[in-house]
């Protein structure tokens, strides 16, 4: 991974706070010890910056370098280190400056005095079980009054609890899926992994998704299809665009067409509209000749595609036609009579909001409904004077 970065020669003292209870550090004539919770001196002020003790340690600092010490005084990890970070009870991310401000070499030390990793690196990131490692390289593209610009460029590895080195760092990427699938990027190719960093597929892949309903969407030169959780191609890459599976359903585009496929790869709906749109249950909209419709799974129209836009979310469909909004029943497959001169969904507001609503406008009025196209708030109000309700926490005690 490459980026320009400028950067300034010289050391930095960096100090990493975390709190902690019981013995709390103090300061007396430029000096830091600690006391207890009665405020009786347990650790007389000999350090030049301490941390709160976490758990049976606290990092302290004495000219310009850190160490470790316990409740008792005692060093645990000498006065050696530009950086440290607790990592866990019994271990540490150490540092060693480089000729960079703010830029150390990094690796691992226990509480012992061993080095579980050395440091040799930009970045250790604990994730999941694991550490991913980074290392860089770069290259000083000018310098000039003390200001080097460089070229840096980013490699990725992984190591184990105990330190081990997984995968060395000489990969381009590593993202951790939600399920504990591992995506990892080699010359701009991407390979599954999983949980336990074994290899699932080759490298080959240019976008490997998330996995949904246990499918990923993955791109093979410029084609989409899908593999399942043991890397396997379920449905080959031959589709110029794939949604992610929804209800055991996904939208595919073939030679301009969308098509609506199961699981099995199995064509539920034919390549016949220019698109598709979201899906709701067994419903979806469809688009063709810039209007849209409703139809059903099993291809029947359940509303005429002659509808010239469309809003949805999770919970909403609205479709425009004649300047006038619509919102669509999923449950008896039509249209709310009801009709508004504009719809819209409010934004920034969902914090506040514990249920699905639309802000819906009649002349120059406007209220809120939700997808049942019950009014919430009736149609009477400005504009303004809907966002400065919406932005109220007790919002839903206005509502009718």
């Amino acid at each position: 991974m490459k980026e320009v970065i400028i950067s300034f020669i010289g050391l930095y003292f960096t100090f990493f706070a975390i709190g902690q209870k019981s013995i709390i550090p103090f300061t007396e004539n430029g000096l830091w010890g600690y006391k207890d919770s009665l405020e009786n001196v347990v650790i007389n002020p000999e350090y030049h910056f301490a941390q709160k003790f976490n758990g049976p340690y606290a990092i302290v600092g004495m000219n310009e370098k850190l160490g470790v010490i316990n409740k008792q005084n005692e060093v645990i990890l000498p006065f050696e280190y530009e950086y440290l970070k607790f990592n866990s009870n019994e271990s540490f991310i150490y540092g060693l400056a480089t000729q960079y401000l703010g830029e150390y070499n990094l690796g691992i030390i226990d509480s012992k005095g061993q080095v579980l990793l050395p440091a040799l690196y930009y970045s250790i990131q604990p994730i999941q079980d694991y550490y991913r490692i980074t290392k860089q390289s770069y290259i000083v593209t000018d310098h000039e009054d003390g200001v080097d610009t460089r070229e840096v460029y980013n490699q990725y590895g992984l190591a184990d609890s105990l330190g081990q080195i997984i995968l060395p760092a000489e990969y381009q990427s590593i993202k951790f899926l939600e399920n504990n699938f591992i995506i990892i990027e080699k010359d701009t190719q991407y390979a599954l992994f999983d949980s336990k960093v074994d290899r699932l597929t080759d490298f080959k892949y240019i976008v490997i998704d998330e996995f949904y309903e246990g499918l990923s969407k993955v791109r093979l030169d410029d084609k989409f299809g899908f593999i399942d959780t043991t890397g396997k191609e379920i449905i080959p890459c031959i589709y110029e665009f794939c949604s992610t599976f929804r209800n055991n359903q996904a939208i595919v585009r073939k030679d301009g067409k969308a098509a609506l496929i199961n699981k099995n790869g199995e064509i539920l709906i034919d390549f016949k509209y220019t698109g598709l749109g979201r899906i709701y249950m067994d419903q979806f909209l469809v688009y063709e000749n810039k209007k849209w419709g409703m139809a059903h799974v099993n291809g029947d129209i359940l509303l005429p595609v002659e509808y010239r836009k469309t809003l949805y979310d999770k919970n909403f469909i609205a479709l425009e036609k004649d300047n006038q909004w619509q919102i669509w029943d999923h449950q008896n497959r039509k249209l709310y009579s009801e009709k508004y001169d504009e719809f819209t969904f409010p934004a920034n507001f969902k914090n506040n909001i514990d249920f699905p609503i639309a802000l819906v406008r009649n002349k120059n009025h406007w209220g809120i409904v939700n997808e049942n196209a019950e009014k919430l708030l009736a149609i009477e109000y400005e504009l303004v004077e809907i966002y400065e309700l919406l932005a109220k926490k007790n919002f839903e005690n206005k509502l009718n």
